[in-house]
């Protein structure tokens, strides 16, 4: 009989960055912080004003995912740029572009660009940085781009967001970085959701789930079809998505076709639970992909 909790395991440890991945994200990270230290506040350090956010933030990343920085720039920056979107022009859009330039100097050949909130570094090997560049309102909330609709500067809480998630994570350490990592191989073959939704759809079930503060890898069989069950539900009765520790609305709605995807893959993962053929571990495969353990 298949040992399902090793294929799950397995399949989780397949999904990590390697370590050579890992020391290049690393050196970038420290060459894209010094490189805006030096143009917007004058010092050379590798780490002051900067901070991994989203997937990899939270250690919920795998191998294909974005690698998300924040970079706290002065607030007489957004002043000058405020004033400019107040008197007509893009100032997102132009601050984007400030950055952008600035991260030319070190990375000459390599193809940058503005996306939205973003400045995206995207390198030969395949892994993308998103650098957003963010403003300091009060201990928790900072402003930051957006170039849409002629430009405005929305506001966000990631450090509130972040904390949240690391304290479920301790306070019930059944492995819900793990499942959000096995979640995103299922959701890139699948419905596609932005990784933030992902994650926090992730920590909502987490909440609820009685097995959460079991033994990792133990229950990952019924996370994926309790997850899915309880999705299901909370869709069906309109259900919202929130940001951990912030509560912001994060906006996600899904089609009938969708939502019907969403039941099959719950009757899925009940199939490979208590059925023994064919072999749970195909059924599991066609859930999450081919890095999911043929046997």
């Amino acid at each position: 009989m298949t040992d399902v909790n090793s294929l799950f395991r397995q399949f989780e440890a397949s999904l990590r960055m390697s370590p050579s991945t890992v020391d290049s994200v690393q050196r970038r990270y420290r060459r894209i912080t010094w490189r805006l230290n030096q143009d917007f506040w004058g010092t050379a350090s590798e780490n002051q004003h900067s901070w991994y956010a989203g997937s990899y933030g939270r250690g919920t990343a795998i191998s294909t995912s974005d690698i998300d920085i924040h970079f706290e720039f002065p607030n007489d920056l957004y002043e000058r740029y405020w004033w400019s979107t107040v008197f007509g022009q893009n100032g997102p859009s132009n601050l984007l572009q400030q950055v952008k330039n600035s991260l030319q100097k070190t990375y000459p050949t390599t193809r940058l660009r503005g996306d939205g909130q973003v400045v995206v570094v995207d390198f030969s090997d395949g892994v993308s940085f998103e650098i957003v560049p963010i403003f300091t309102k009060d201990e928790t909330t900072f402003i930051y781009p957006d170039t849409h609709n002629g430009g405005s500067w929305p506001q966000m809480q990631p450090k509130l967001e972040s904390q949240a998630f690391a304290e479920l994570s301790r306070n019930k350490p059944g492995g819900l970085k793990k499942l959000c990592r096995m979640l995103r191989a299922w959701n890139a073959k699948s419905l596609k959701l932005p990784g933030q939704a992902l994650d926090a759809m992730a920590y909502k079930y987490w909440q609820t789930s009685e097995y959460s503060d079991e033994e990792p890898f133990w229950y990952f069989d019924l996370h994926t079809r309790h997850f899915f069950a309880y999705w299901v539900d909370q869709f069906n009765h309109n259900g919202r998505i929130e940001a951990p520790g912030s509560h912001k609305h994060i906006e996600v709605s899904l089609n009938n076709k969708e939502l019907e995807l969403l039941e099959c893959y719950a009757r899925l993962s009940r199939n490979a639970i208590y059925c023994h053929d064919p072999e749970p571990a195909q059924i599991w495969r066609s859930i999450f992909g081919d890095k999911f353990p043929a046997a």
